[in-house]
């Protein structure tokens, strides 16, 4: 797997922290869309995940992923990061080994 280290919350917080409240750390996995091979989609998989994902909670709903990341250490060290600049509590629902 190639190793995987994107940030992006700066661009999905664009000067608005107060529409978020916490801090969500999900295994994911991906698929090939069978109707589309050419095409995939990732799920949420915290039993047996490809790589972890940051999200941001929306105080409105739903979640805006900030980041995706090979090893979940770097996922944690990451909402750490995000958790210390604006306050936000962290849930991890990854499987913790």
């Amino acid at each position: 797997m190639t190793q995987i280290c994107d940030r992006y919350a700066d661009e999905i917080i664009a000067g608005n922290p107060h529409q978020f409240d916490a801090i969500e750390i999900q295994g994911v996995r991906e698929y090939i869309d069978q109707t589309d091979p050419q095409g995939s989609f990732c799920e949420v998989d915290n039993d047996d995940p490809q790589f972890f994902s940051v999200y941001l909670h929306n105080v409105a709903g739903g979640v805006a992923c900030v980041g995706d990341f090979s090893d979940v250490a770097e996922a944690a060290a990451y909402g750490d990061e995000l958790a210390a600049r604006y306050g936000w509590p962290i849930y991890a629902y990854y499987k913790q080994h």
